[in-house]
């Protein structure tokens, strides 16, 4: 992690983590880029998200790179199709896959993609101070109590750590 600009390619998954925790907005004062495919983000143009307005940078596929992800999805049948585009597009793009997907992120790992999940961007923001150690708490409090798939131990690690608040 550390200081300085990062590109990023995002799924669903970890903008739902993000939006339900209230963090999707404080997410963009990394200095970061983040990136999603054109199929990720018809998933999420619900207008009171504004992903978009915040910075999110719509990417496509060529037809010829539709089919090369095609055979990925041949290749990895349990993430769906459009997990699969991310991963696609994050290995064309050389950037860090952001997905909260088990099977997504086991595919990116056979690939050799660099590949994290929610905990590993709140650590960064809370280690960037784009949020609060005490924002970091409530925003997994929010996610758990919503029924996100988190990793219950690092979970509970961070919440005690984040517990007392500060930066």
């Amino acid at each position: 992690m550390g200081d300085g600009w990062l590109r990023c390619v995002t799924d669903s998954n970890l903008w739902l983590d993000l939006l339900i925790g209230r963090v999707e907005a404080q997410a963009f004062r990394l200095q970061w880029e983040f990136m999603a495919p054109d199929v990720v983000i018809a998933e999420l143009l619900l207008p009171s998200w504004n992903l978009l307005g915040m910075g999110l940078v719509e990417k496509s596929l060529s037809g010829p790179e539709m089919l090369k992800a095609g055979e990925l999805v041949e290749k990895y049948p349990r993430p769906g199709r459009i997990d699969i585009i991310s991963l696609f597009l994050a290995m064309r793009e050389n950037a860090v896959l952001l997905t909260g997907d088990e099977a997504l992120r086991a595919a990116a790992q056979q690939e050799g993609a660099d590949v994290h999940g929610t905990l590993w961007l709140l650590d960064a923001m809370v280690g960037e101070g784009a949020i609060s150690k005490a924002e970091g708490y409530r925003s997994l409090e929010l996610m758990c109590n919503a029924g996100r798939r988190l990793p219950r131990k690092e979970v509970s690690a961070r919440m005690a750590s984040w517990r007392l608040g500060g930066k």
